[in-house]
C-alpha cells in the first residue's frame, strides 16, 4: 500500500543507514513469529491466557512465566494503544537472541482492554524481544502502524500471515524513505 505524502516519514535516511538491518525489524519479528485468528476471550486476562497457550507452544517457552510476566506489566498500565490495538508485552527478555518475535492475535470478538479512547481491542501484537534496543524500536514501530488510518482498515480485515508480511515488508520500506514534498 502506498504511503500517503501528506503523512510525516517515521524514520529519515540518517536513521535507516545507521539502523542497518533494524530497518525491516518489525517484517522479521513478524516473520519469525505467527498471526493466531478467532481466539476465544471475554476478558483481557482470558485473551492474555488463551493466546499464551498457543504462543508457548510455538516459541518452546514456559506458558505460565509467559502469562505472569505479561500480566505483571499489564497490571502497571494496559498496553493497549487506540484504536483497538494493544502490544502485550514484557520487558523480561525470555528469547535467546539475535531474533525478536512479534505474535499477532485476532480475537474471536474484541474485547476490553483499558484503552484510553475507551475502543475493544480487535488486534494484539504479542511482543517478544531480545534486547532493550529493538524492544523499544519495535514498540515505536507498532505505534506508528496503529496509527495510521489504512493501516488500521487493512488490520480489521484480520490477514493471515502471507498478507501481513507483505504488507508489513512495504510499509517498513515507506517509513524509511524521505517525505516526498519535503
Amino acid at each position: 500500500m502506498a504511503k500517503s505524502s501528506k503523512e510525516e516519514p517515521f524514520f529519515d535516511n540518517n536513521h535507516a543507514k545507521e539502523s542497518g538491518m533494524q530497518a525491516f525489524g518489525l517484517y522479521r519479528a513478524l516473520h519469525k513469529g505467527d498471526v493466531f485468528d478467532d481466539v476465544p476471550g471475554d476478558t483481557k486476562e482470558e485473551m492474555i491466557k488463551k493466546a499464551v497457550s498457543l504462543i508457548a507452544k510455538s516459541l518452546h517457552v514456559d506458558g505460565e512465566i509467559l502469562t505472569e510476566l505479561l500480566m505483571d506489566r499489564e497490571k502497571m498500565m494496559p498496553t493497549a494503544l487506540n484504536h483497538g490495538f494493544a502490544v502485550p508485552h514484557t520487558r523480561d527478555f525470555l528469547l535467546p537472541g539475535p531474533f525478536d518475535r512479534v505474535i499477532v492475535v485476532y480475537p474471536k470478538k474484541p474485547i476490553e482492554y483499558g484503552a484510553l479512547d475507551q475502543e475493544k481491542v480487535h488486534t494484539l501484537f504479542f511482543l517478544l524481544a531480545c534486547e532493550d534496543k529493538s524492544h523499544l524500536r519495535l514498540l515505536a514501530k507498532l505505534a506508528h502502524l496503529a496509527s495510521g488510518h489504512g493501516n488500521r482498515l487493512f488490520l480489521e480485515k484480520k490477514p493471515e500471515k502471507k498478507a501481513l508480511l507483505a504488507y508489513i515488508k512495504d510499509w517498513e520500506s515507506g517509513v524509511c524513505q524521505p517525505a516526498l514534498n519535503a
